[in-house]
């Protein structure tokens, strides 16, 4: 009796069991499989609008699933290359260590004045030995403390670029050095947080001396290195960072000297914006 009970109830549970699958079949399979082709055939609209703008984009011109990975090859070397300009312009760049040092440490504004007034001294001397006339104006335009400044650290890489940029008119044998004054900086913010803002510090430098010796002025500006020395720059001044410069003009000086010129120039270099000091109380 039990074996033919269960032989009456097994085709009752089959039929269910086809039923329950013909419903799952009917109302959630068939939606999901119609969900995905409509989806597809979006998927194709927008490639197929993707492919077609490629004509008018020029990043995108000529950009096929034949040739996508000569592109992504193409794009690493480009990648490769603007990082090794990128690290190429940074060591151009490069301030003195000795002066990376003192931005390092807690700001001391004695420690500044004393170095401000030692470098004015030192500029004096060699523009004595050079027989270059360098006027009040120009070592005023040394940089100085301000209560205004948001990072005073910052008068160190200010102060050895000013020295720099006119020990090299100095050494170009310039007549006179008319005036120095700093100019407002702009701050230059990377669009990544893992590198350093920096900082544009700009001078405006007057100088009145011979074509000559104002072209040489002008083609030490961005040397460095051995390019100064081949220009027969020495001293300290061979390690200065590259100066760029951002306007220039040049014109007569005077009728009675005819073979002298006036240049008034804005120069500019740049500077990382020094991290915060180690004040030693760590634990």
């Amino acid at each position: 009796m039990a074996l033919a009970s269960h032989i009456k109830w097994f085709p009752s549970a089959a039929f269910l069991a086809t039923l329950l699958m013909a419903g799952y079949y009917r109302f959630a399979y068939q939606p999901l499989v119609r969900a995905s082709a409509a989806q597809d055939k979006e998927l194709s609209t927008l490639w197929s609008r993707l492919v077609s703008s490629n004509e008018h984009v020029n990043a995108c011109r000529g950009l096929s699933l034949d040739n996508y990975s000569d592109r992504v090859t193409q794009l690493k070397g480009a990648l490769a290359s603007l990082e090794a300009a990128q690290k190429r312009v940074r060591e151009r760049i490069e301030i003195g260590a000795a002066t990376r040092a003192k931005m390092e440490q807690p700001w001391q504004l004695i420690d500044f004045q004393i170095e401000r007034l030692q470098q004015a001294g030192a500029l004096l001397r060699m523009a004595k030995e050079h027989r270059v006339s360098i006027e009040a104006a120009a070592l005023a335009g040394l940089p100085e403390y301000s209560v205004d400044l948001p990072e005073p650290r910052l008068l160190w890489p200010r102060l050895e670029m000013a020295v720099q940029l006119l020990t090299t008119a100095i050494q170009s044998q310039v007549s006179s050095i008319r005036s120095l004054n700093q100019l407002s900086p702009i701050t230059h913010s990377w669009p990544t947080q893992d590198a350093p803002a920096l900082e544009e510090v700009a001078m405006r430098v007057e100088l009145v001396g011979s074509t000559e010796s104002i072209t040489r002025f002008l083609r030490g500006i961005p040397a460095t290195g051995d390019r100064l020395v081949s220009l027969g720059f020495t001293g300290a001044v061979t390690n200065k960072p590259v100066f760029f410069v951002d306007k220039v003009l040049v014109r007569k000086f005077a009728p009675d000297r005819p073979g002298d010129v006036q240049l008034e120039a804005r120069v500019c270099s740049f500077v990382p914006w020094p991290a915060a000091p180690d004040t030693g109380n760590a634990p």
